[in-house]
């Protein structure tokens, strides 16, 4: 049903009510709020480890994320640009929030994959089967077998080297160690794909482990500080299309983009790339400011008191 500057979704209701609206520069938003649901609502009202559980899921999640509004009110979320954009990526966001809504498990690439390798350009029509173990920034993934094939990804990015793009390694089977040199500095991108999916990783930190999670006990603001680092985070999926931002179980802050390889082209992947550059670029200018708030206890009380 129509509402107030966008529609209201609804299918079983299990999965909830989705509200999707439109934004002016082009991106269809999927929105579906989870204060009415008892598993995060108590998970949140742990603090710390609920805000952290959230990102750390957000590690295994496709086309979805879980973040925080301004008030706090939890959220699942999925964005699709319009632009040069399969109209079936909606309807793989939408199931992917109603996969997260009535399951809360993640889908990983855990499965063995049987599948073919297959080049998604028109002058490759042969098909082969490449079984291959998978490393990526993600941790224990597992053998897969079936991703998209190298012909392919070396000419999506070679056509992108002129926007800062590299390969620094070609890794095991479906792999890759990219680096994009950014407005600020240079960053590892980790590419990988199976069978269903493409993802990129981005450790968006210099030195990858988050450090104002590693504060001492004894410092009286050690707590507030990592809460208020962990909400952050959380809020940044608010306002961030496409990608989201995820953390390992070792403290990494992770930049995640995935797309789903059968409705793959080199549009669809420019378009992820341009989502990454876009938001390695301002993270890195805000995060500064976050490095700072552990040497100005008074920077700190004004950004919390501002809400930022």
């Amino acid at each position: 049903m129509p509402a107030q500057g966008g529609w209201q979704l609804s299918r079983r209701p299990e999965e909830g009510v989705v509200r999707m609206s439109l934004t002016s520069s082009g991106w269809l938003c999927l929105t579906l709020p989870l204060h009415d649901d008892f598993s995060i609502t108590a998970l949140l009202s742990e603090g710390e480890r609920g805000y952290r559980v959230l990102l750390e899921r957000n590690v295994e999640m496709f086309l979805a994320k879980f973040a925080l509004d301004w008030n706090l009110t939890p959220l699942l979320l999925a964005e699709v640009g319009l632009k040069d954009t399969d109209p079936l990526l909606a309807s793989w966001a939408i199931e992917s929030l109603a996969q997260y809504k009535t399951q809360q498990r993640m889908e990983t690439v855990a499965e063995i994959e049987w599948a073919m390798a297959r080049p998604l350009t028109p002058q490759y029509d042969i098909l082969s089967t490449v079984s291959i173990k998978l490393k990526s920034a993600r941790p224990r993934l597992p053998d897969v077998v079936g991703g998209v094939a190298d012909e392919t990804v070396k000419l999506f990015l070679d056509a992108i080297q002129h926007a800062g793009w590299r390969v620094k390694k070609k890794l095991e089977g479906f792999s890759w160690h990219l680096l994009y040199r950014g407005y600020h500095r240079i960053f590892d991108v980790y590419l990988s794909s199976s069978r269903t999916w493409m993802y990129f990783q981005v450790p968006i930190l210099l030195d990858r482990v988050a450090s104002v999670l590693n504060i001492p006990e004894g410092s009286l603001d050690a707590q507030q500080l990592r809460v208020f680092f962990l909400k952050y985070l959380l809020r940044l999926n608010q306002n961030w299309f496409l990608a989201r931002v995820g953390m390992s179980s070792d403290n990494q802050v992770l930049l995640l983009v995935e797309l789903p390889t059968s409705l793959l082209n080199f549009a669809l992947f420019r378009q992820a790339t341009r989502t990454i550059e876009l938001y390695l670029d301002r993270f890195e200018q805000e995060i500064q400011i976050m490095a700072s708030i552990q040497h100005n206890p008074r920077l700190f009380t004004l950004l919390r008191t501002a809400n930022y």
